[in-house]
C-alpha cells in the first residue's frame, strides 16, 4: 500500500510541477526523459523554487506497484502498474528470481486535469524475476498509439483514445511475448510493434 501511494504521489508531484510552470498548457512528456529523450524542459516560466509548503497537489489517484514513470500527452497521463493476485505476496527477498508470483500488469489512462481513470487494460502476468514489484518502463505515446513493455517482456500497442472498458472490449494489439534469446527489430507492422527476431 505504501508503494501505491508513493507512485500516486510522484504522479501528482510531476503534474503539479507541470501545472505551476505557466497558466498555458505545458509541453507533453510522451516518453521517458521527455519529447526528445534528453530530460530537458523547454517551456518558459518554470518555477525555480517550490512555494513554502510545496506545490499544490491537484489530484491523487491510487494505483498499483511498479517502477514505471508517467507519460503525459494530449491531456492524458499513461502509466503501467502491477496488482498481485488475491492472497499472493512478493518474495521476502527482492533478489528472489525463482519464486513464481501471480498477478496482472495494467496500463492506465488518466485525465490530466483531475486524475480520473479514463480507461484501463490488464493482462495476466506471472513474475519470476528479481524486484517483482511491477513494470519498469515508461509508456511511449506516438501517432495516436500507446506502447508498453511489461517486466516479463509483454509488448502491447494500444489506441490512445479508444482503449476503454474491459479487456474483452480492448482494442489492444498484442505483439508476441518476447522470449529469452530474442531481440526487437525495427518497427515494421501497422501496430508499431516490431517483429521478434533471434538475437545474434
Amino acid at each position: 500500500m505504501k508503494q501505491q501511494w508513493s507512485i500516486a504521489r510522484n504522479v501528482a508531484i510531476f503534474l503539479s510541477v507541470a501545472c505551476l510552470s505557466t497558466p498555458a498548457r505545458a509541453d507533453d512528456w510522451p516518453q521517458w526523459l521527455g519529447p526528445n529523450r534528453d530530460g530537458i524542459w523547454r517551456e518558459t516560466g518554470i518555477v525555480a523554487k517550490f512555494p513554502q509548503g510545496g506545490p499544490k497537489v491537484r489530484w491523487r489517484t491510487p494505483i498499483g506497484e511498479g517502477y514505471s514513470g508517467p507519460a503525459v500527452a494530449n491531456g492524458k497521463v499513461y502509466i503501467t502498474d502491477r496488482v498481485l493476485a488475491d492472497g499472493v505476496q512478493n518474495p521476502k527477498s527482492a533478489f528472489d528470481r525463482k519464486t513464481r508470483v501471480a498477478g496482472v500488469e495494467r496500463t492506465l489512462c488518466l485525465n490530466e486535469a483531475d486524475g480520473k481513470i479514463l480507461w484501463m487494460q490488464s493482462y495476466d502476468c506471472t513474475y519470476q524475476i528479481m524486484y517483482a514489484s511491477g513494470p519498469r518502463t515508461t509508456p511511449v505515446v506516438a501517432d495516436g498509439k500507446v506502447y508498453t513493455l511489461g517486466a516479463m517482456g509483454h509488448l502491447y500497442c494500444y489506441d490512445a483514445k479508444s482503449s476503454r472498458g474491459t479487456p474483452s472490449a480492448s482494442s489492444a494489439l498484442r505483439c508476441r511475448r518476447m522470449a529469452s534469446g530474442y531481440s526487437l527489430a525495427a518497427a515494421t507492422r501497422p501496430c508499431g510493434c516490431g517483429t521478434p527476431t533471434p538475437a545474434r
